[in-house]
């Protein structure tokens, strides 16, 4: 069973990422690395009290939860990414824009 499921954009992320021909390659490397980190555990730059949720979700998976990640790099703008249903077969995880939620 994957535990991030699925692997969803919004359209303003899709759109963002296609917009400038010259910069697809680095915000895809960026989106890719951004991911990534959200995999391996990392929560970016999320409060603290979020962060404590993320871990209890880590430690309890059969409780479906929600993880959330937010990273802020110079030269992109905010990214989130949430994953619904850690753990589960109809996991989803979700790259967006602040403004998209």
């Amino acid at each position: 069973m994957p535990l991030y499921g699925r692997l969803l954009l919004t359209r303003a992320i899709d759109t963002w990422m296609k917009s400038d021909p010259a910069e697809r390659d680095s915000r895809s490397a960026h989106l890719q690395h951004c991911l990534h980190r959200h995999i391996n555990g990392e929560d970016g730059d999320i409060p603290a009290e979020d962060a404590l949720l993320n871990a209890h979700v880590r430690r309890h998976p059969s409780d479906r939860g929600r993880l959330i990640s937010a990273w802020n790099h110079p030269g992109h703008p905010v990214i989130w990414i949430i994953t619904d249903g850690y753990a589960t077969a109809d996991a989803v995880t979700t790259l967006l824009f602040p403004d998209d939620y």
